[in-house]
């Protein structure tokens, strides 16, 4: 409890001196040993440093601070947005970067890790979503995206020239899956999924596993264009291609042209002209 109240007269003295509007001191509350800071411009930092040990309390989990809230349902059906915690950023900024909230997750040990964690157990009628993220383009400038993952090339000048594993995981455990992987629902696009003239790999789209459709285009075509081929074998020798100068299709075994079907030439269709209509 005492540090609690500790907190509790921090939060209140910042909270007040920022009312008046008077100069402040950087206030740093530790919860044990001193941690070293990086270079914070906040109010008031709290820290608290831990041992793997964690001999406080070896079943639970470590916080500096939580919060917990529980809302009751009554016989009324009333309109509420329970938010425990609430930020809100106003920014007019020419340079830097500007975040609502920032996480950094350094791990160095064998342990599984993650940024930014949460979870959503569902035992209602709705619907429950782990993280939502909404957008407004309201200039029609610069540009607007929903969700940005980068590979960095090393940090602080460590990790130079190695690459993460995936950008995006989906997993499932064994008595349990999805419906659907990524699904695309009632909207408006361009393009579902584009890889700029600047990306380049091994392979655009892997499907390794065993489906009964690989690639199901409900009556869409698939376009290949610009010298593409379908290739037939997994020693990548037979190919199915379309010559575009001697307009054919042809299916060639490694150098070795098997078969082609050239298409008919295009030719100037006469129209008859119906009786009576020649004066």
């Amino acid at each position: 409890m005492k540090n609690s109240f500790r907190v509790a007269a921090l939060w209140a003295a910042v909270t007040l001196l920022a009312a008046q509007g008077a100069a402040w001191a950087q206030q740093v509350q530790n919860f044990g040993s001193p941690t070293q800071l990086p270079a914070l411009n906040s109010p008031i930092v709290f820290s608290r440093t831990l041992s793997t040990s964690n001999s406080e309390c070896p079943l639970c989990t470590a916080q500096i601070m939580s919060l917990v809230m529980d809302l009751k349902n009554d016989s009324t059906k009333s309109t509420l947005f329970p938010w425990p915690l609430y930020i809100q950023l106003t920014t007019n900024h020419d340079r830097g970067d500007a975040v609502g909230a920032y996480a950094r997750m350094i791990s160095s040990g064998a342990g599984w890790s993650a940024g930014l964690h949460t979870e959503a157990l569902h035992s209602g009628t709705g619907t429950s979503i782990g993280t939502n993220i909404e957008q407004s383009n309201l200039s029609g400038r610069g540009r607007v995206i929903g969700l940005n993952i980068q590979a960095k090339n090393g940090f602080s000048g460590l990790g130079k020239n190695r690459w993460s594993d995936e950008a995006i995981n989906i997993q499932s455990d064994s008595s349990a899956g999805w419906k659907t992987g990524l699904k695309f629902n009632q909207v408006s696009l361009e393009k579902g999924i584009a890889f700029d003239t600047e990306s380049s790999g091994k392979t655009a789209i892997d499907v390794a596993g065993r489906f009964e459709r690989g690639v199901d285009l409900h009556g869409n075509s698939l376009f290949l264009g610009r010298g593409g081929k379908i290739v037939l074998d997994e020693e990548e020798k037979v190919e199915l291609s379309f010559n575009k100068q001697l307009r054919q299709i042809e299916i060639r075994s490694g150098d070795e042209l098997v078969a082609n079907f050239p298409l008919a030439k295009k030719t100037k269709q006469v129209v008859p002209t119906p009786p009576g209509a020649m004066h």
